[in-house]
């Protein structure tokens, strides 16, 4: 039954993020682990993306052109439903092969990025 059927990849989705983030099997836990940056990075990088983030697209002018990031409407490491089309509008996906441009053009990301990693 579809019912049945729904719960058991629910459940499933819900096990393998578990796997993935141990603290989710921790009631309340979310897996999100604060961390801090340099806040006028962030500032920076905030500043673009308020004004260059339009219609769920972000263009980037690099030495190579422009490169336009988007969203994406899939993503397995969730605990409950998500609303693709929100999810495309409201997030944006930078790829290993997009992360040189991203650095280049983005205020701020490259030194949020080295603070993280």
């Amino acid at each position: 039954p579809p019912h049945l059927l729904s719960s058991y990849i629910e459940q499933r989705q819900i096990d393998f993020n578990c796997t993935l983030e141990p603290a989710l099997r921790h009631p309340g836990s979310t897996g999100v682990a604060p961390t801090s940056v340099p806040e006028h990075e962030a500032m920076k990088c905030a500043a673009y993306l308020q004004e260059h983030w339009v219609a769920g697209q972000l263009t980037l002018p690099t030495s190579n052109g422009e490169k336009t990031v988007t969203g994406f409407s899939s993503y397995g490491k969730t605990l409950s439903a998500h609303d693709a089309k929100q999810q495309r509008s409201n997030t944006l996906l930078f790829t290993n092969a997009q992360l040189p441009a991203v650095r280049e053009a983005l205020p701020g990301f490259y030194a949020i990025e080295a603070t993280l990693v």
